[in-house]
């Protein structure tokens, strides 16, 4: 980070100073494939470095800042999305507060100026951009691919951390169980063939496939199948485990998102979306 020696010399706390001036170069905008909301602190910097071959005694210091900040990944929900025109081929062009969303509907049931829901497809973070550009899908469902692994018996028995996991769960527990009740009813696809497992109680037996949950909602089941391992992809225990918490844990936070946007009435108001979702759910899912 540059520094001014004029702005140096006003601040009688030089911490202080690199932390409000980290906060208005890097607030609000998009860096290093992410949108920084807040620079909360500074965690370590370096000796100020004067730059000799100048005459204005400017300097640089070296940062490392922690920010809150956003992210977003291939089917993540996004809430809120406000419909700012319609175009001809019937895209959506539509805007958050912090994302800039093209959305390709697959029904045109959208008019300008609603508030609607989308799935993320692709992300774009495009440096300091005061928006995430995003293209998005409307909110319909969607056949996710199926991923099966069998794993290595002889590979170590480690159960990934589940630390993030309980603290999201922590939080989907505290907000309306009603109306999560209704998002899991009208996401998941299907019901977890048996025998099937918690996710947090890893323990699968060897020779089995193991088939990463087709449900999207906040059930935390795996489910396996007898098959010959040879003609699916190896992986370690722990590498499995892994995916199967990375998967239940962004279920998890697509509903923390739909149940701070939504309360029940604005869950009524968008009756069209979801019943044009439940129409389309059986052809998606067996298609």
């Amino acid at each position: 980070m540059a520094l001014d020696p004029h702005e140096i010399y006003k601040n009688n706390d030089i911490s202080e100073y690199f932390l409000e001036k980290a906060k208005r170069i890097y607030e609000g905008i998009c860096y290093k494939k992410m949108y920084i909301v807040k620079v909360v602190s500074i965690e370590w910097e370096s000796e100020i470095e004067i730059i000799d071959f100048n005459l204005d005694a400017c300097g640089k210091v070296r940062l490392i800042i922690k920010v809150e900040y956003l992210q977003y990944g291939t089917y993540d929900i996004l809430v809120g999305c406000r419909v700012n025109k319609v175009e001809q081929a019937g895209t959506l062009m539509c805007s958050n507060d912090h994302v800039n969303v093209r959305v390709h509907p697959r029904n045109p049931i959208y008019a300008e100026k609603r508030l609607i829901p989308a799935i993320v497809m692709n992300v774009l973070y495009s440096i300091n951009s005061k928006k995430i550009s995003v293209r998005a899908v409307d909110f319909s469902p969607i056949k996710y691919p199926v991923l099966e692994f069998a794993w290595d018996e002889y590979s170590e028995r480690k159960l990934a951390s589940l630390e993030e996991t309980e603290s999201l769960e922590k939080e989907v527990a505290g907000l309306d169980q009603k109306l999560r009740k209704k998002f899991d009813e009208l996401m998941s696809f299907a019901e977890v063939p048996r025998p099937a497992g918690s996710i947090k109680n890893f323990n699968p037996k060897p020779g089995y496939i193991i088939v990463l949950t087709l449900l999207k909602s906040t059930d935390d089941s795996y489910y396996t199948v007898s098959g010959t391992a040879k003609d699916y992809p190896k992986c370690t225990f722990t590498e499995l485990h892994e995916m199967l918490i990375q998967n239940y844990n962004k279920s998890l936070r697509n509903m923390i998102t739909l149940l701070r946007y939504y309360d029940q009435n604005t869950y009524d108001q968008d009756r069209d979306i979801w019943d044009l979702y439940l129409s389309n759910k059986k052809k998606t899912v067996y298609e």
